[in-house]
């Protein structure tokens, strides 16, 4: 990361203090929730247009994977096909690349060691949080 890359996510996540606590207890920071606004305008945008103009299955599947990370133990395979509006099939197929690419990890469920818990490596994670506090920080 450049310096002023590194100064302008500095003075937007200074700008970013306040936490949303939910009513299971978990807390939502700014950055959730513009993962959230994105992932939801983009349902819109598909619902509008469909899938086939505006698809890209990958970075939904990041920003739910983000947005899911929020609670618990993070999203399962199952239940990132909900977060993410992707089909399972396609879903399946794109965290073999996420994985790849070493962007996403695969965590073995802690009580159950038939379900898989998906979360994002510590690399992909910190660009996510760049890009989210440089488009929250363009929106104020």
């Amino acid at each position: 990361m450049t310096r002023r890359a590194a100064s302008r996510t500095a003075r937007a996540f200074g700008r970013l203090s306040l936490v949303r606590k939910h009513s299971d207890g978990t807390h939502e920071g700014p950055l959730v929730r513009r993962a959230r606004q994105i992932l939801e305008h983009r349902r819109k945008r598909t619902d509008m247009f469909g899938r086939d103009l505006f698809g890209e299955p990958g970075w939904e599947i990041l920003l739910a994977i983000y947005i899911g990370e929020q609670h618990n133990d993070g999203p399962t395979i199952t239940n990132l096909t909900g977060l993410s509006g992707v089909s399972p099939s396609v879903t399946l197929r794109w965290l073999n690349v996420l994985t790849d690419e070493g962007h996403v990890e695969r965590v073995a469920h802690s009580t159950s060691p038939d379900r898989m818990h998906v979360h994002l490596t510590a690399a992909a994670r910190d660009a996510l949080e760049l890009y989210l506090s440089e488009t929250l920080a363009e929106t104020h």
